[in-house]
């Protein structure tokens, strides 16, 4: 879904920044939401995502986010993915409540959507090989391929002989990009810098 405003909003009708009691709650199914502006999922009140596909191409500037939650943003399972532009204190993570373990990763000069962005664990298999709708500041990925404790890599560039579907690409071998930095799970969210 292709859209110029929030992708996905859930409200009780009054603008706020307070939780107000609404929510999304995903169950399955494949969402893609591309933002040229806006937020990718907007609650006032809390969203949670127990299972299926969730892929979410950020706004192209700030103040907008890939995801804007102002109650509790819970993921129990599922694939998760969202992007988004250096908007400070106003890029969100998922809760520690969540059940599934999540990664954001920061960019100290941004990703060009021309560039490939890539995790394996440690044994060489694919967690996730993406390619940005735009340019990006930051990505949460949550996945339950990430096991606390367990030591993956990130590689940016390269090549893939994946097919690309909503920027996810699926099967094929990645090759070729530069190693940025290895990390650890630790804690329901690992915050990273590259």
């Amino acid at each position: 879904m292709m859209t110029s405003d929030d992708g996905f909003n859930a409200t009780k009708g009054t603008k706020t920044e307070a939780n107000d009691g609404s929510s999304i709650n995903i169950d399955g199914g494949s969402i893609a939401v591309n933002c040229t502006k806006g937020d990718g999922l907007d609650s006032n009140g809390d969203i949670t995502i127990n299972s299926g596909t969730v892929i979410v191409h950020g706004p192209q500037s700030q103040p907008e986010v890939g995801f804007d939650v102002n109650g509790t943003f819970r993921i129990n399972g599922g694939f998760f993915v969202a992007t988004g532009p250096n908007s400070g204190n106003m890029i969100e993570v998922p809760a520690t409540s969540s059940t599934q373990f999540s990664v954001r990763i920061t960019f100290q000069s941004g990703l060009l959507p021309s560039s490939l962005f890539h995790i394996e664990d440690s044994g060489g298999k694919n967690i996730i090989t993406f390619k940005p709708a735009r340019s990006i500041y930051y990505i949460v990925v949550s996945t339950p391929a990430f096991i606390s404790g367990s030591s993956y890599s990130i590689y940016t560039g390269g090549t893939t002989t994946g097919i690309n579907a909503n920027g996810i690409y699926n099967d094929g071998v990645y090759s070729g990009g530069t190693l940025r930095k290895t990390f650890t799970v630790s804690g329901k969210v690992t915050g990273i810098s590259i």
